[in-house]
């Protein structure tokens, strides 16, 4: 902890300039427009090791020097053993930053980190972007068929897909569908950025499974950049090819109530051109509009979602709307919503509600049945075991909350 604490708090220090040795030198790279000879290794809290370690020989801070600038700063107390292992990190990073194409695949290869450790070691995401600059196709091909890389898409691609969208384009389309799909994270922060740049390669990627992330990313963009122009960004979801990526960008405006987009009937239809999980996202976060949805899975988990609000803050008030709702196509879904939300506070009162639910609707009543038994079990077991002998349930309803038949 000693070395870690030493070496990061080194680069901070360095990285606020309260040390006009490495002052100079930052001063001194600035003045060249030199970073080591890469964009992976400029003035960077991660990179500054090996930046550093490039100048000694022009009469820079040398890795030795280190333990004894931050003893002058009074920021920590370095054995010789600490200031060795410092030197050997820094060694490291002047070593990857000059490190050939081959040199650093074979570094990457070796490494073996679980993903969620990946982005937090130094010298492999060194490496990586080192490795990308170099050769950003193999970089990608690396990526693309060792699985624990493709958590980090963006470390991998997000390079390439900025500088050269259309050759990383041309190389991802040649892919299987899984690798596509991984790379959407990275090809939807492009999109994101640059949503016009999107829309002029919207074409070639319109049948690929990263495609309608990225719209989806694109008008985020756009909503941030046009927030006063709402109209602007419906005519740029208009324009994109027809299929996934419109429906994708067309129901993305629905969350954004200045677009108005409930009053256009192609984002409506878009809305069951969805796959069902998609449309159930979609309807979770539209509660607020589940009414003005067409009938489907996203109306569905809209009044859902609408009903476990409203019960969160006025129980009476949503009891009372779902009065309202009683025979509608709308009612089983907005119980169910009602359910979850009330089955761990007024177990026996949301098992009433439950039942209401007509048979015929089956996964929701089931859903709504299992939320009741489930909370009422954990706070009062034998109450539970009492409901579920007298409830108002079918035969198979009995034997999937209890697991055994009924005895009659």
């Amino acid at each position: 902890m000693v070395v870690a604490a030493a070496g990061f708090e080194c680069v901070r220090f360095m990285d606020a300039g309260k040390n006009p040795a490495s002052s100079a030198v930052a001063a001194n790279d600035s003045a060249k427009g030199d970073s080591g000879g890469c964009e992976s290794c400029k003035n960077t809290p991660t990179n500054r090791f090996s930046l550093l370690a490039s100048r000694q020989a022009a009469g820079g801070v040398a890795p030795a020097d280190a333990g004894a600038i931050l003893s002058k700063e009074g920021s920590a107390d370095f054995t010789g053993e600490s200031t060795s292992r410092l030197s050997k990190r820094w060694a490291k990073r002047e070593r990857l930053a000059n490190a050939s194409a081959e040199a650093l695949e074979e570094e990457i290869q070796k490494t073996k980190l679980h993903p969620i450790r990946m982005e937090k070691d130094g010298d492999f995401m060194l490496a990586v972007r080192r490795f990308a600059e170099l050769n950003p196709e193999r970089a990608a091909d690396l990526w693309a068929k060792n699985g624990e890389f493709r958590t980090q898409p963006e470390l991998f691609l997000g390079a390439w897909i900025k500088k050269d969208p259309s050759a990383f384009v041309s190389w991802n389309l040649n892919q299987t569908g899984d690798v596509q799909k991984a790379s959407a994270t990275a090809l939807g922060n492009m999109a994101r950025e640059s949503p016009q740049k999107f829309a002029e390669m919207a074409t070639q990627l319109s049948g690929s499974p990263a495609g309608a992330a990225a719209a989806r990313s694109a008008i985020q963009g756009l909503r941030e950049a046009e927030k006063d122009n709402p109209q602007k960004v419906l005519e740029y979801a208009q324009a994109l090819p027809e299929g996934a990526l419109r429906n994708a960008a067309l129901v993305e405006l629905l969350s954004w109530p200045e677009a108005k987009a409930t009053n256009h009937p192609e984002a409506l239809a878009a809305v069951n051109q969805l796959e069902p999980e998609d449309a159930r996202r979609l309807g979770r976060e539209l509660g607020t509009v589940a009414a003005e949805l067409p009938v489907g899975v996203a109306r569905e988990s809209a009044f859902t979602a609408s009903l476990r609000q409203q019960a969160g803050k006025d129980p009476a008030a949503a009891a009372k709307q779902l009065d309202g709702l009683a025979g509608s196509g709308d009612y089983p879904a907005a119980v169910r919503g009602f359910v979850e939300e009330t089955a761990r506070k007024d177990p026996a009162g949301a098992a009433e509600w439950a039942v209401s639910i007509p048979e015929s609707a089956s996964l929701q009543r089931m859903s709504a049945l299992e939320r009741v038994a489930s909370a009422w079990f954990k706070s009062s077991p034998d109450e539970a075991r009492a409901w579920v002998e007298t409830a108002r349930i079918t035969d198979a309803e009995y034997f999937k909350l209890t697991g055994r038949a009924r005895q009659r």
